[in-house]
């Protein structure tokens, strides 16, 4: 068995190096791998949102990579995307699928090209309504985050016989100061609303 020196010995003794040559000779290095297709990790999506693939593979520029998106009960749109090398180190690849037909759980997403193959999970859930919910002998109020908003308690107040002009009750003030408070942390960082629990209490 031959080393590397000495084939590129015998390469150059045959060809440039050989008596009245002319020929010229390139040392190139070439780096031999399996192929693989690697596909990212995809964060949850709402129904109706567009489910967002991608992923790399050292395949060559314009490979066919077929991507599938399935759930036990649902079969999204396949998608059929080439590869792109728009760097040197690694190709890539990128699908939409729309989700408008799609019923909430888990999807297997899959993507192969005939010889390689890699698989990622996804969850497809709906928008969560805003909970109301009745319990007794409680107040009503409004909590974000670690602040807490208290807008009635049935056993603090008490309806006054008030004429046109009378003074406003001060407990309707408070009501009113604590709604104006909430709405300008609403105002500030609306994310925070998502994490908004309301209980009614009677």
């Amino acid at each position: 068995m031959k080393t590397q020196e000495e084939l590129v010995a015998i390469i150059r003794d045959a060809t440039i190096d050989a008596a009245g040559s002319d020929d010229l000779i390139q040392e190139l290095r070439l780096t031999i791998e399996s192929p693989y297709i690697h596909l990212e990790d995809i964060e949850d999506i709402l129904i109706g949102d567009t489910l967002k693939i991608q992923g790399t593979t050292n395949r060559e520029q314009g490979t066919k990579i077929r991507i599938t998106s399935r759930s036990d009960n649902v079969a999204l749109p396949m998608a059929i995307e080439e590869v792109e090398w728009s760097t040197p180190d690694e190709g890539v690849f990128t699908a939409t699928i729309e989700t408008a037909e799609a019923v909430v759980g888990t999807y297997v997403v899959e993507a192969e090209d005939g010889v390689s193959y890699d698989r990622v999970d996804v969850n497809i859930v709906e928008t969560l309504p805003t909970v109301m919910r009745t319990l007794p002998k409680m107040s009503l109020g409004i909590g974000i985050a670690d602040r807490s908003y208290i807008l009635l308690n049935h056993s603090q107040i008490e309806t006054p016989t008030q004429s046109p002009t009378s003074t406003p009750h001060p407990e309707i003030e408070k009501i009113n100061d604590s709604i104006s408070e909430f709405i300008v942390f609403l105002k500030k960082d609306i994310r925070w609303a998502i994490s908004i629990t309301i209980a009614i209490f009677i």
